[in-house]
């Protein structure tokens, strides 16, 4: 594939002391028709000036401030739209991606390819604490990648964007700020679900999906990221939802199962079982409680 120009995005939004590091990941991509768009939430902890000091560097960095903070998502929205690229990689303000990142994706992309996906792995300032490879999968028919994310979970495919390169026009249109559900919860405040839904989204246009062999993306685990401060499955729970009825309605009885065998032991999602009003698939539920019968199982061999 010809050396197309790559949009790596950078919303931020207070993180002083970690977005160096994230912007210098960017710069020091091996593949060099890159722009690196960085758009600030209006920080109050020196996050602006810093920027600054990075803008002044290298000529390839913009970078813009909102007025007021207008949340994740839509400022997810304010990058992308200020993107000239044809590619993009949305580069969340405390990850990190390897050199070769974009030339590795990129070189994997062709037209039936809704997105390249690379191994990750999550560290703290200490040491790598979980790798994910997909079960080394090297690409995946779209079909298959939307059923396993919403019912069967067998790859732990991720949620975060950060780990794919996708097109930047791919990207706006399957970008969603609002959710609908009864309980009114404002999916936008956090990303959860809003994320996840720019690869279903994707993934219905395209035959399917394509994963690198290296680790390339690194998620940083700290206290103040959003995944370890909330418990926001029930979130995912109703964008699936969401999708599943606009796209795939054959997925209803089985999700619903889902949902309910959740229920059980879990208050919070009585809610959302009770919303999808749907039969219980036996067949899947029978699938499901032995899947958790042997991951237990597992879990005490192992202890």
């Amino acid at each position: 594939m010809d050396e197309e120009l790559v949009s790596i995005l950078i919303p931020v939004y207070n993180r002083v002391s970690l977005v160096g590091e994230t912007i210098e990941s960017a710069i020091n991509q091996t593949y060099k028709n890159i722009e690196i768009i960085i758009v600030d939430n209006f920080s109050t902890d020196g996050t602006w000036e810093l920027l600054q000091q990075y803008a002044g560097k290298d000529k390839r960095i913009q970078i813009y401030r909102n007025t007021e903070n207008i949340g994740p998502v839509r400022n997810w929205i304010c990058c992308a739209e200020k993107a000239t690229g044809k590619f993009i990689n949305i580069l969340f303000s405390d990850d990190i991606i390897l050199p070769t990142f974009i030339s590795e994706t990129m070189n994997l992309f062709t037209n039936e390819t809704a997105f390249v996906i690379s191994k990750t792995q999550e560290f703290d300032d200490n040491a790598t604490v979980a790798k994910y490879n997909y079960k080394n999968i090297s690409e995946i028919d779209s079909n298959k990648f939307i059923k396993d994310k919403i019912i069967d979970n067998n790859y732990s495919f991720p949620n975060s964007p950060c780990s794919t390169l996708f097109r930047t026009n791919d990207f706006i249109k399957s970008l969603i700020i609002e959710i609908p559900n009864p309980e009114n919860l404002k999916h936008e405040n956090y990303g959860a679900g809003n994320d996840v839904l720019i690869f279903l989204n994707i993934a219905r246009y395209y035959p399917k999906i394509v994963f690198t062999k290296d680790y390339l993306v690194k998620f940083r685990s700290h206290k103040n990221s959003f995944t370890k401060t909330k418990d926001l499955r029930i979130y995912y729970f109703y964008t699936y939802l969401y999708f599943i009825k606009l796209y795939e309605p054959s997925l209803l009885s089985d999700f619903h199962t889902l949902l309910y065998l959740n229920s059980i032991n879990n208050k919070n999602f009585k809610g959302i079982a009770n919303y999808s009003k749907n039969k219980l698939s036996i067949k899947y539920m029978l699938k499901e409680i032995l899947r958790r019968l042997i991951y237990k199982l597992k879990k005490v061999l192992n202890a």
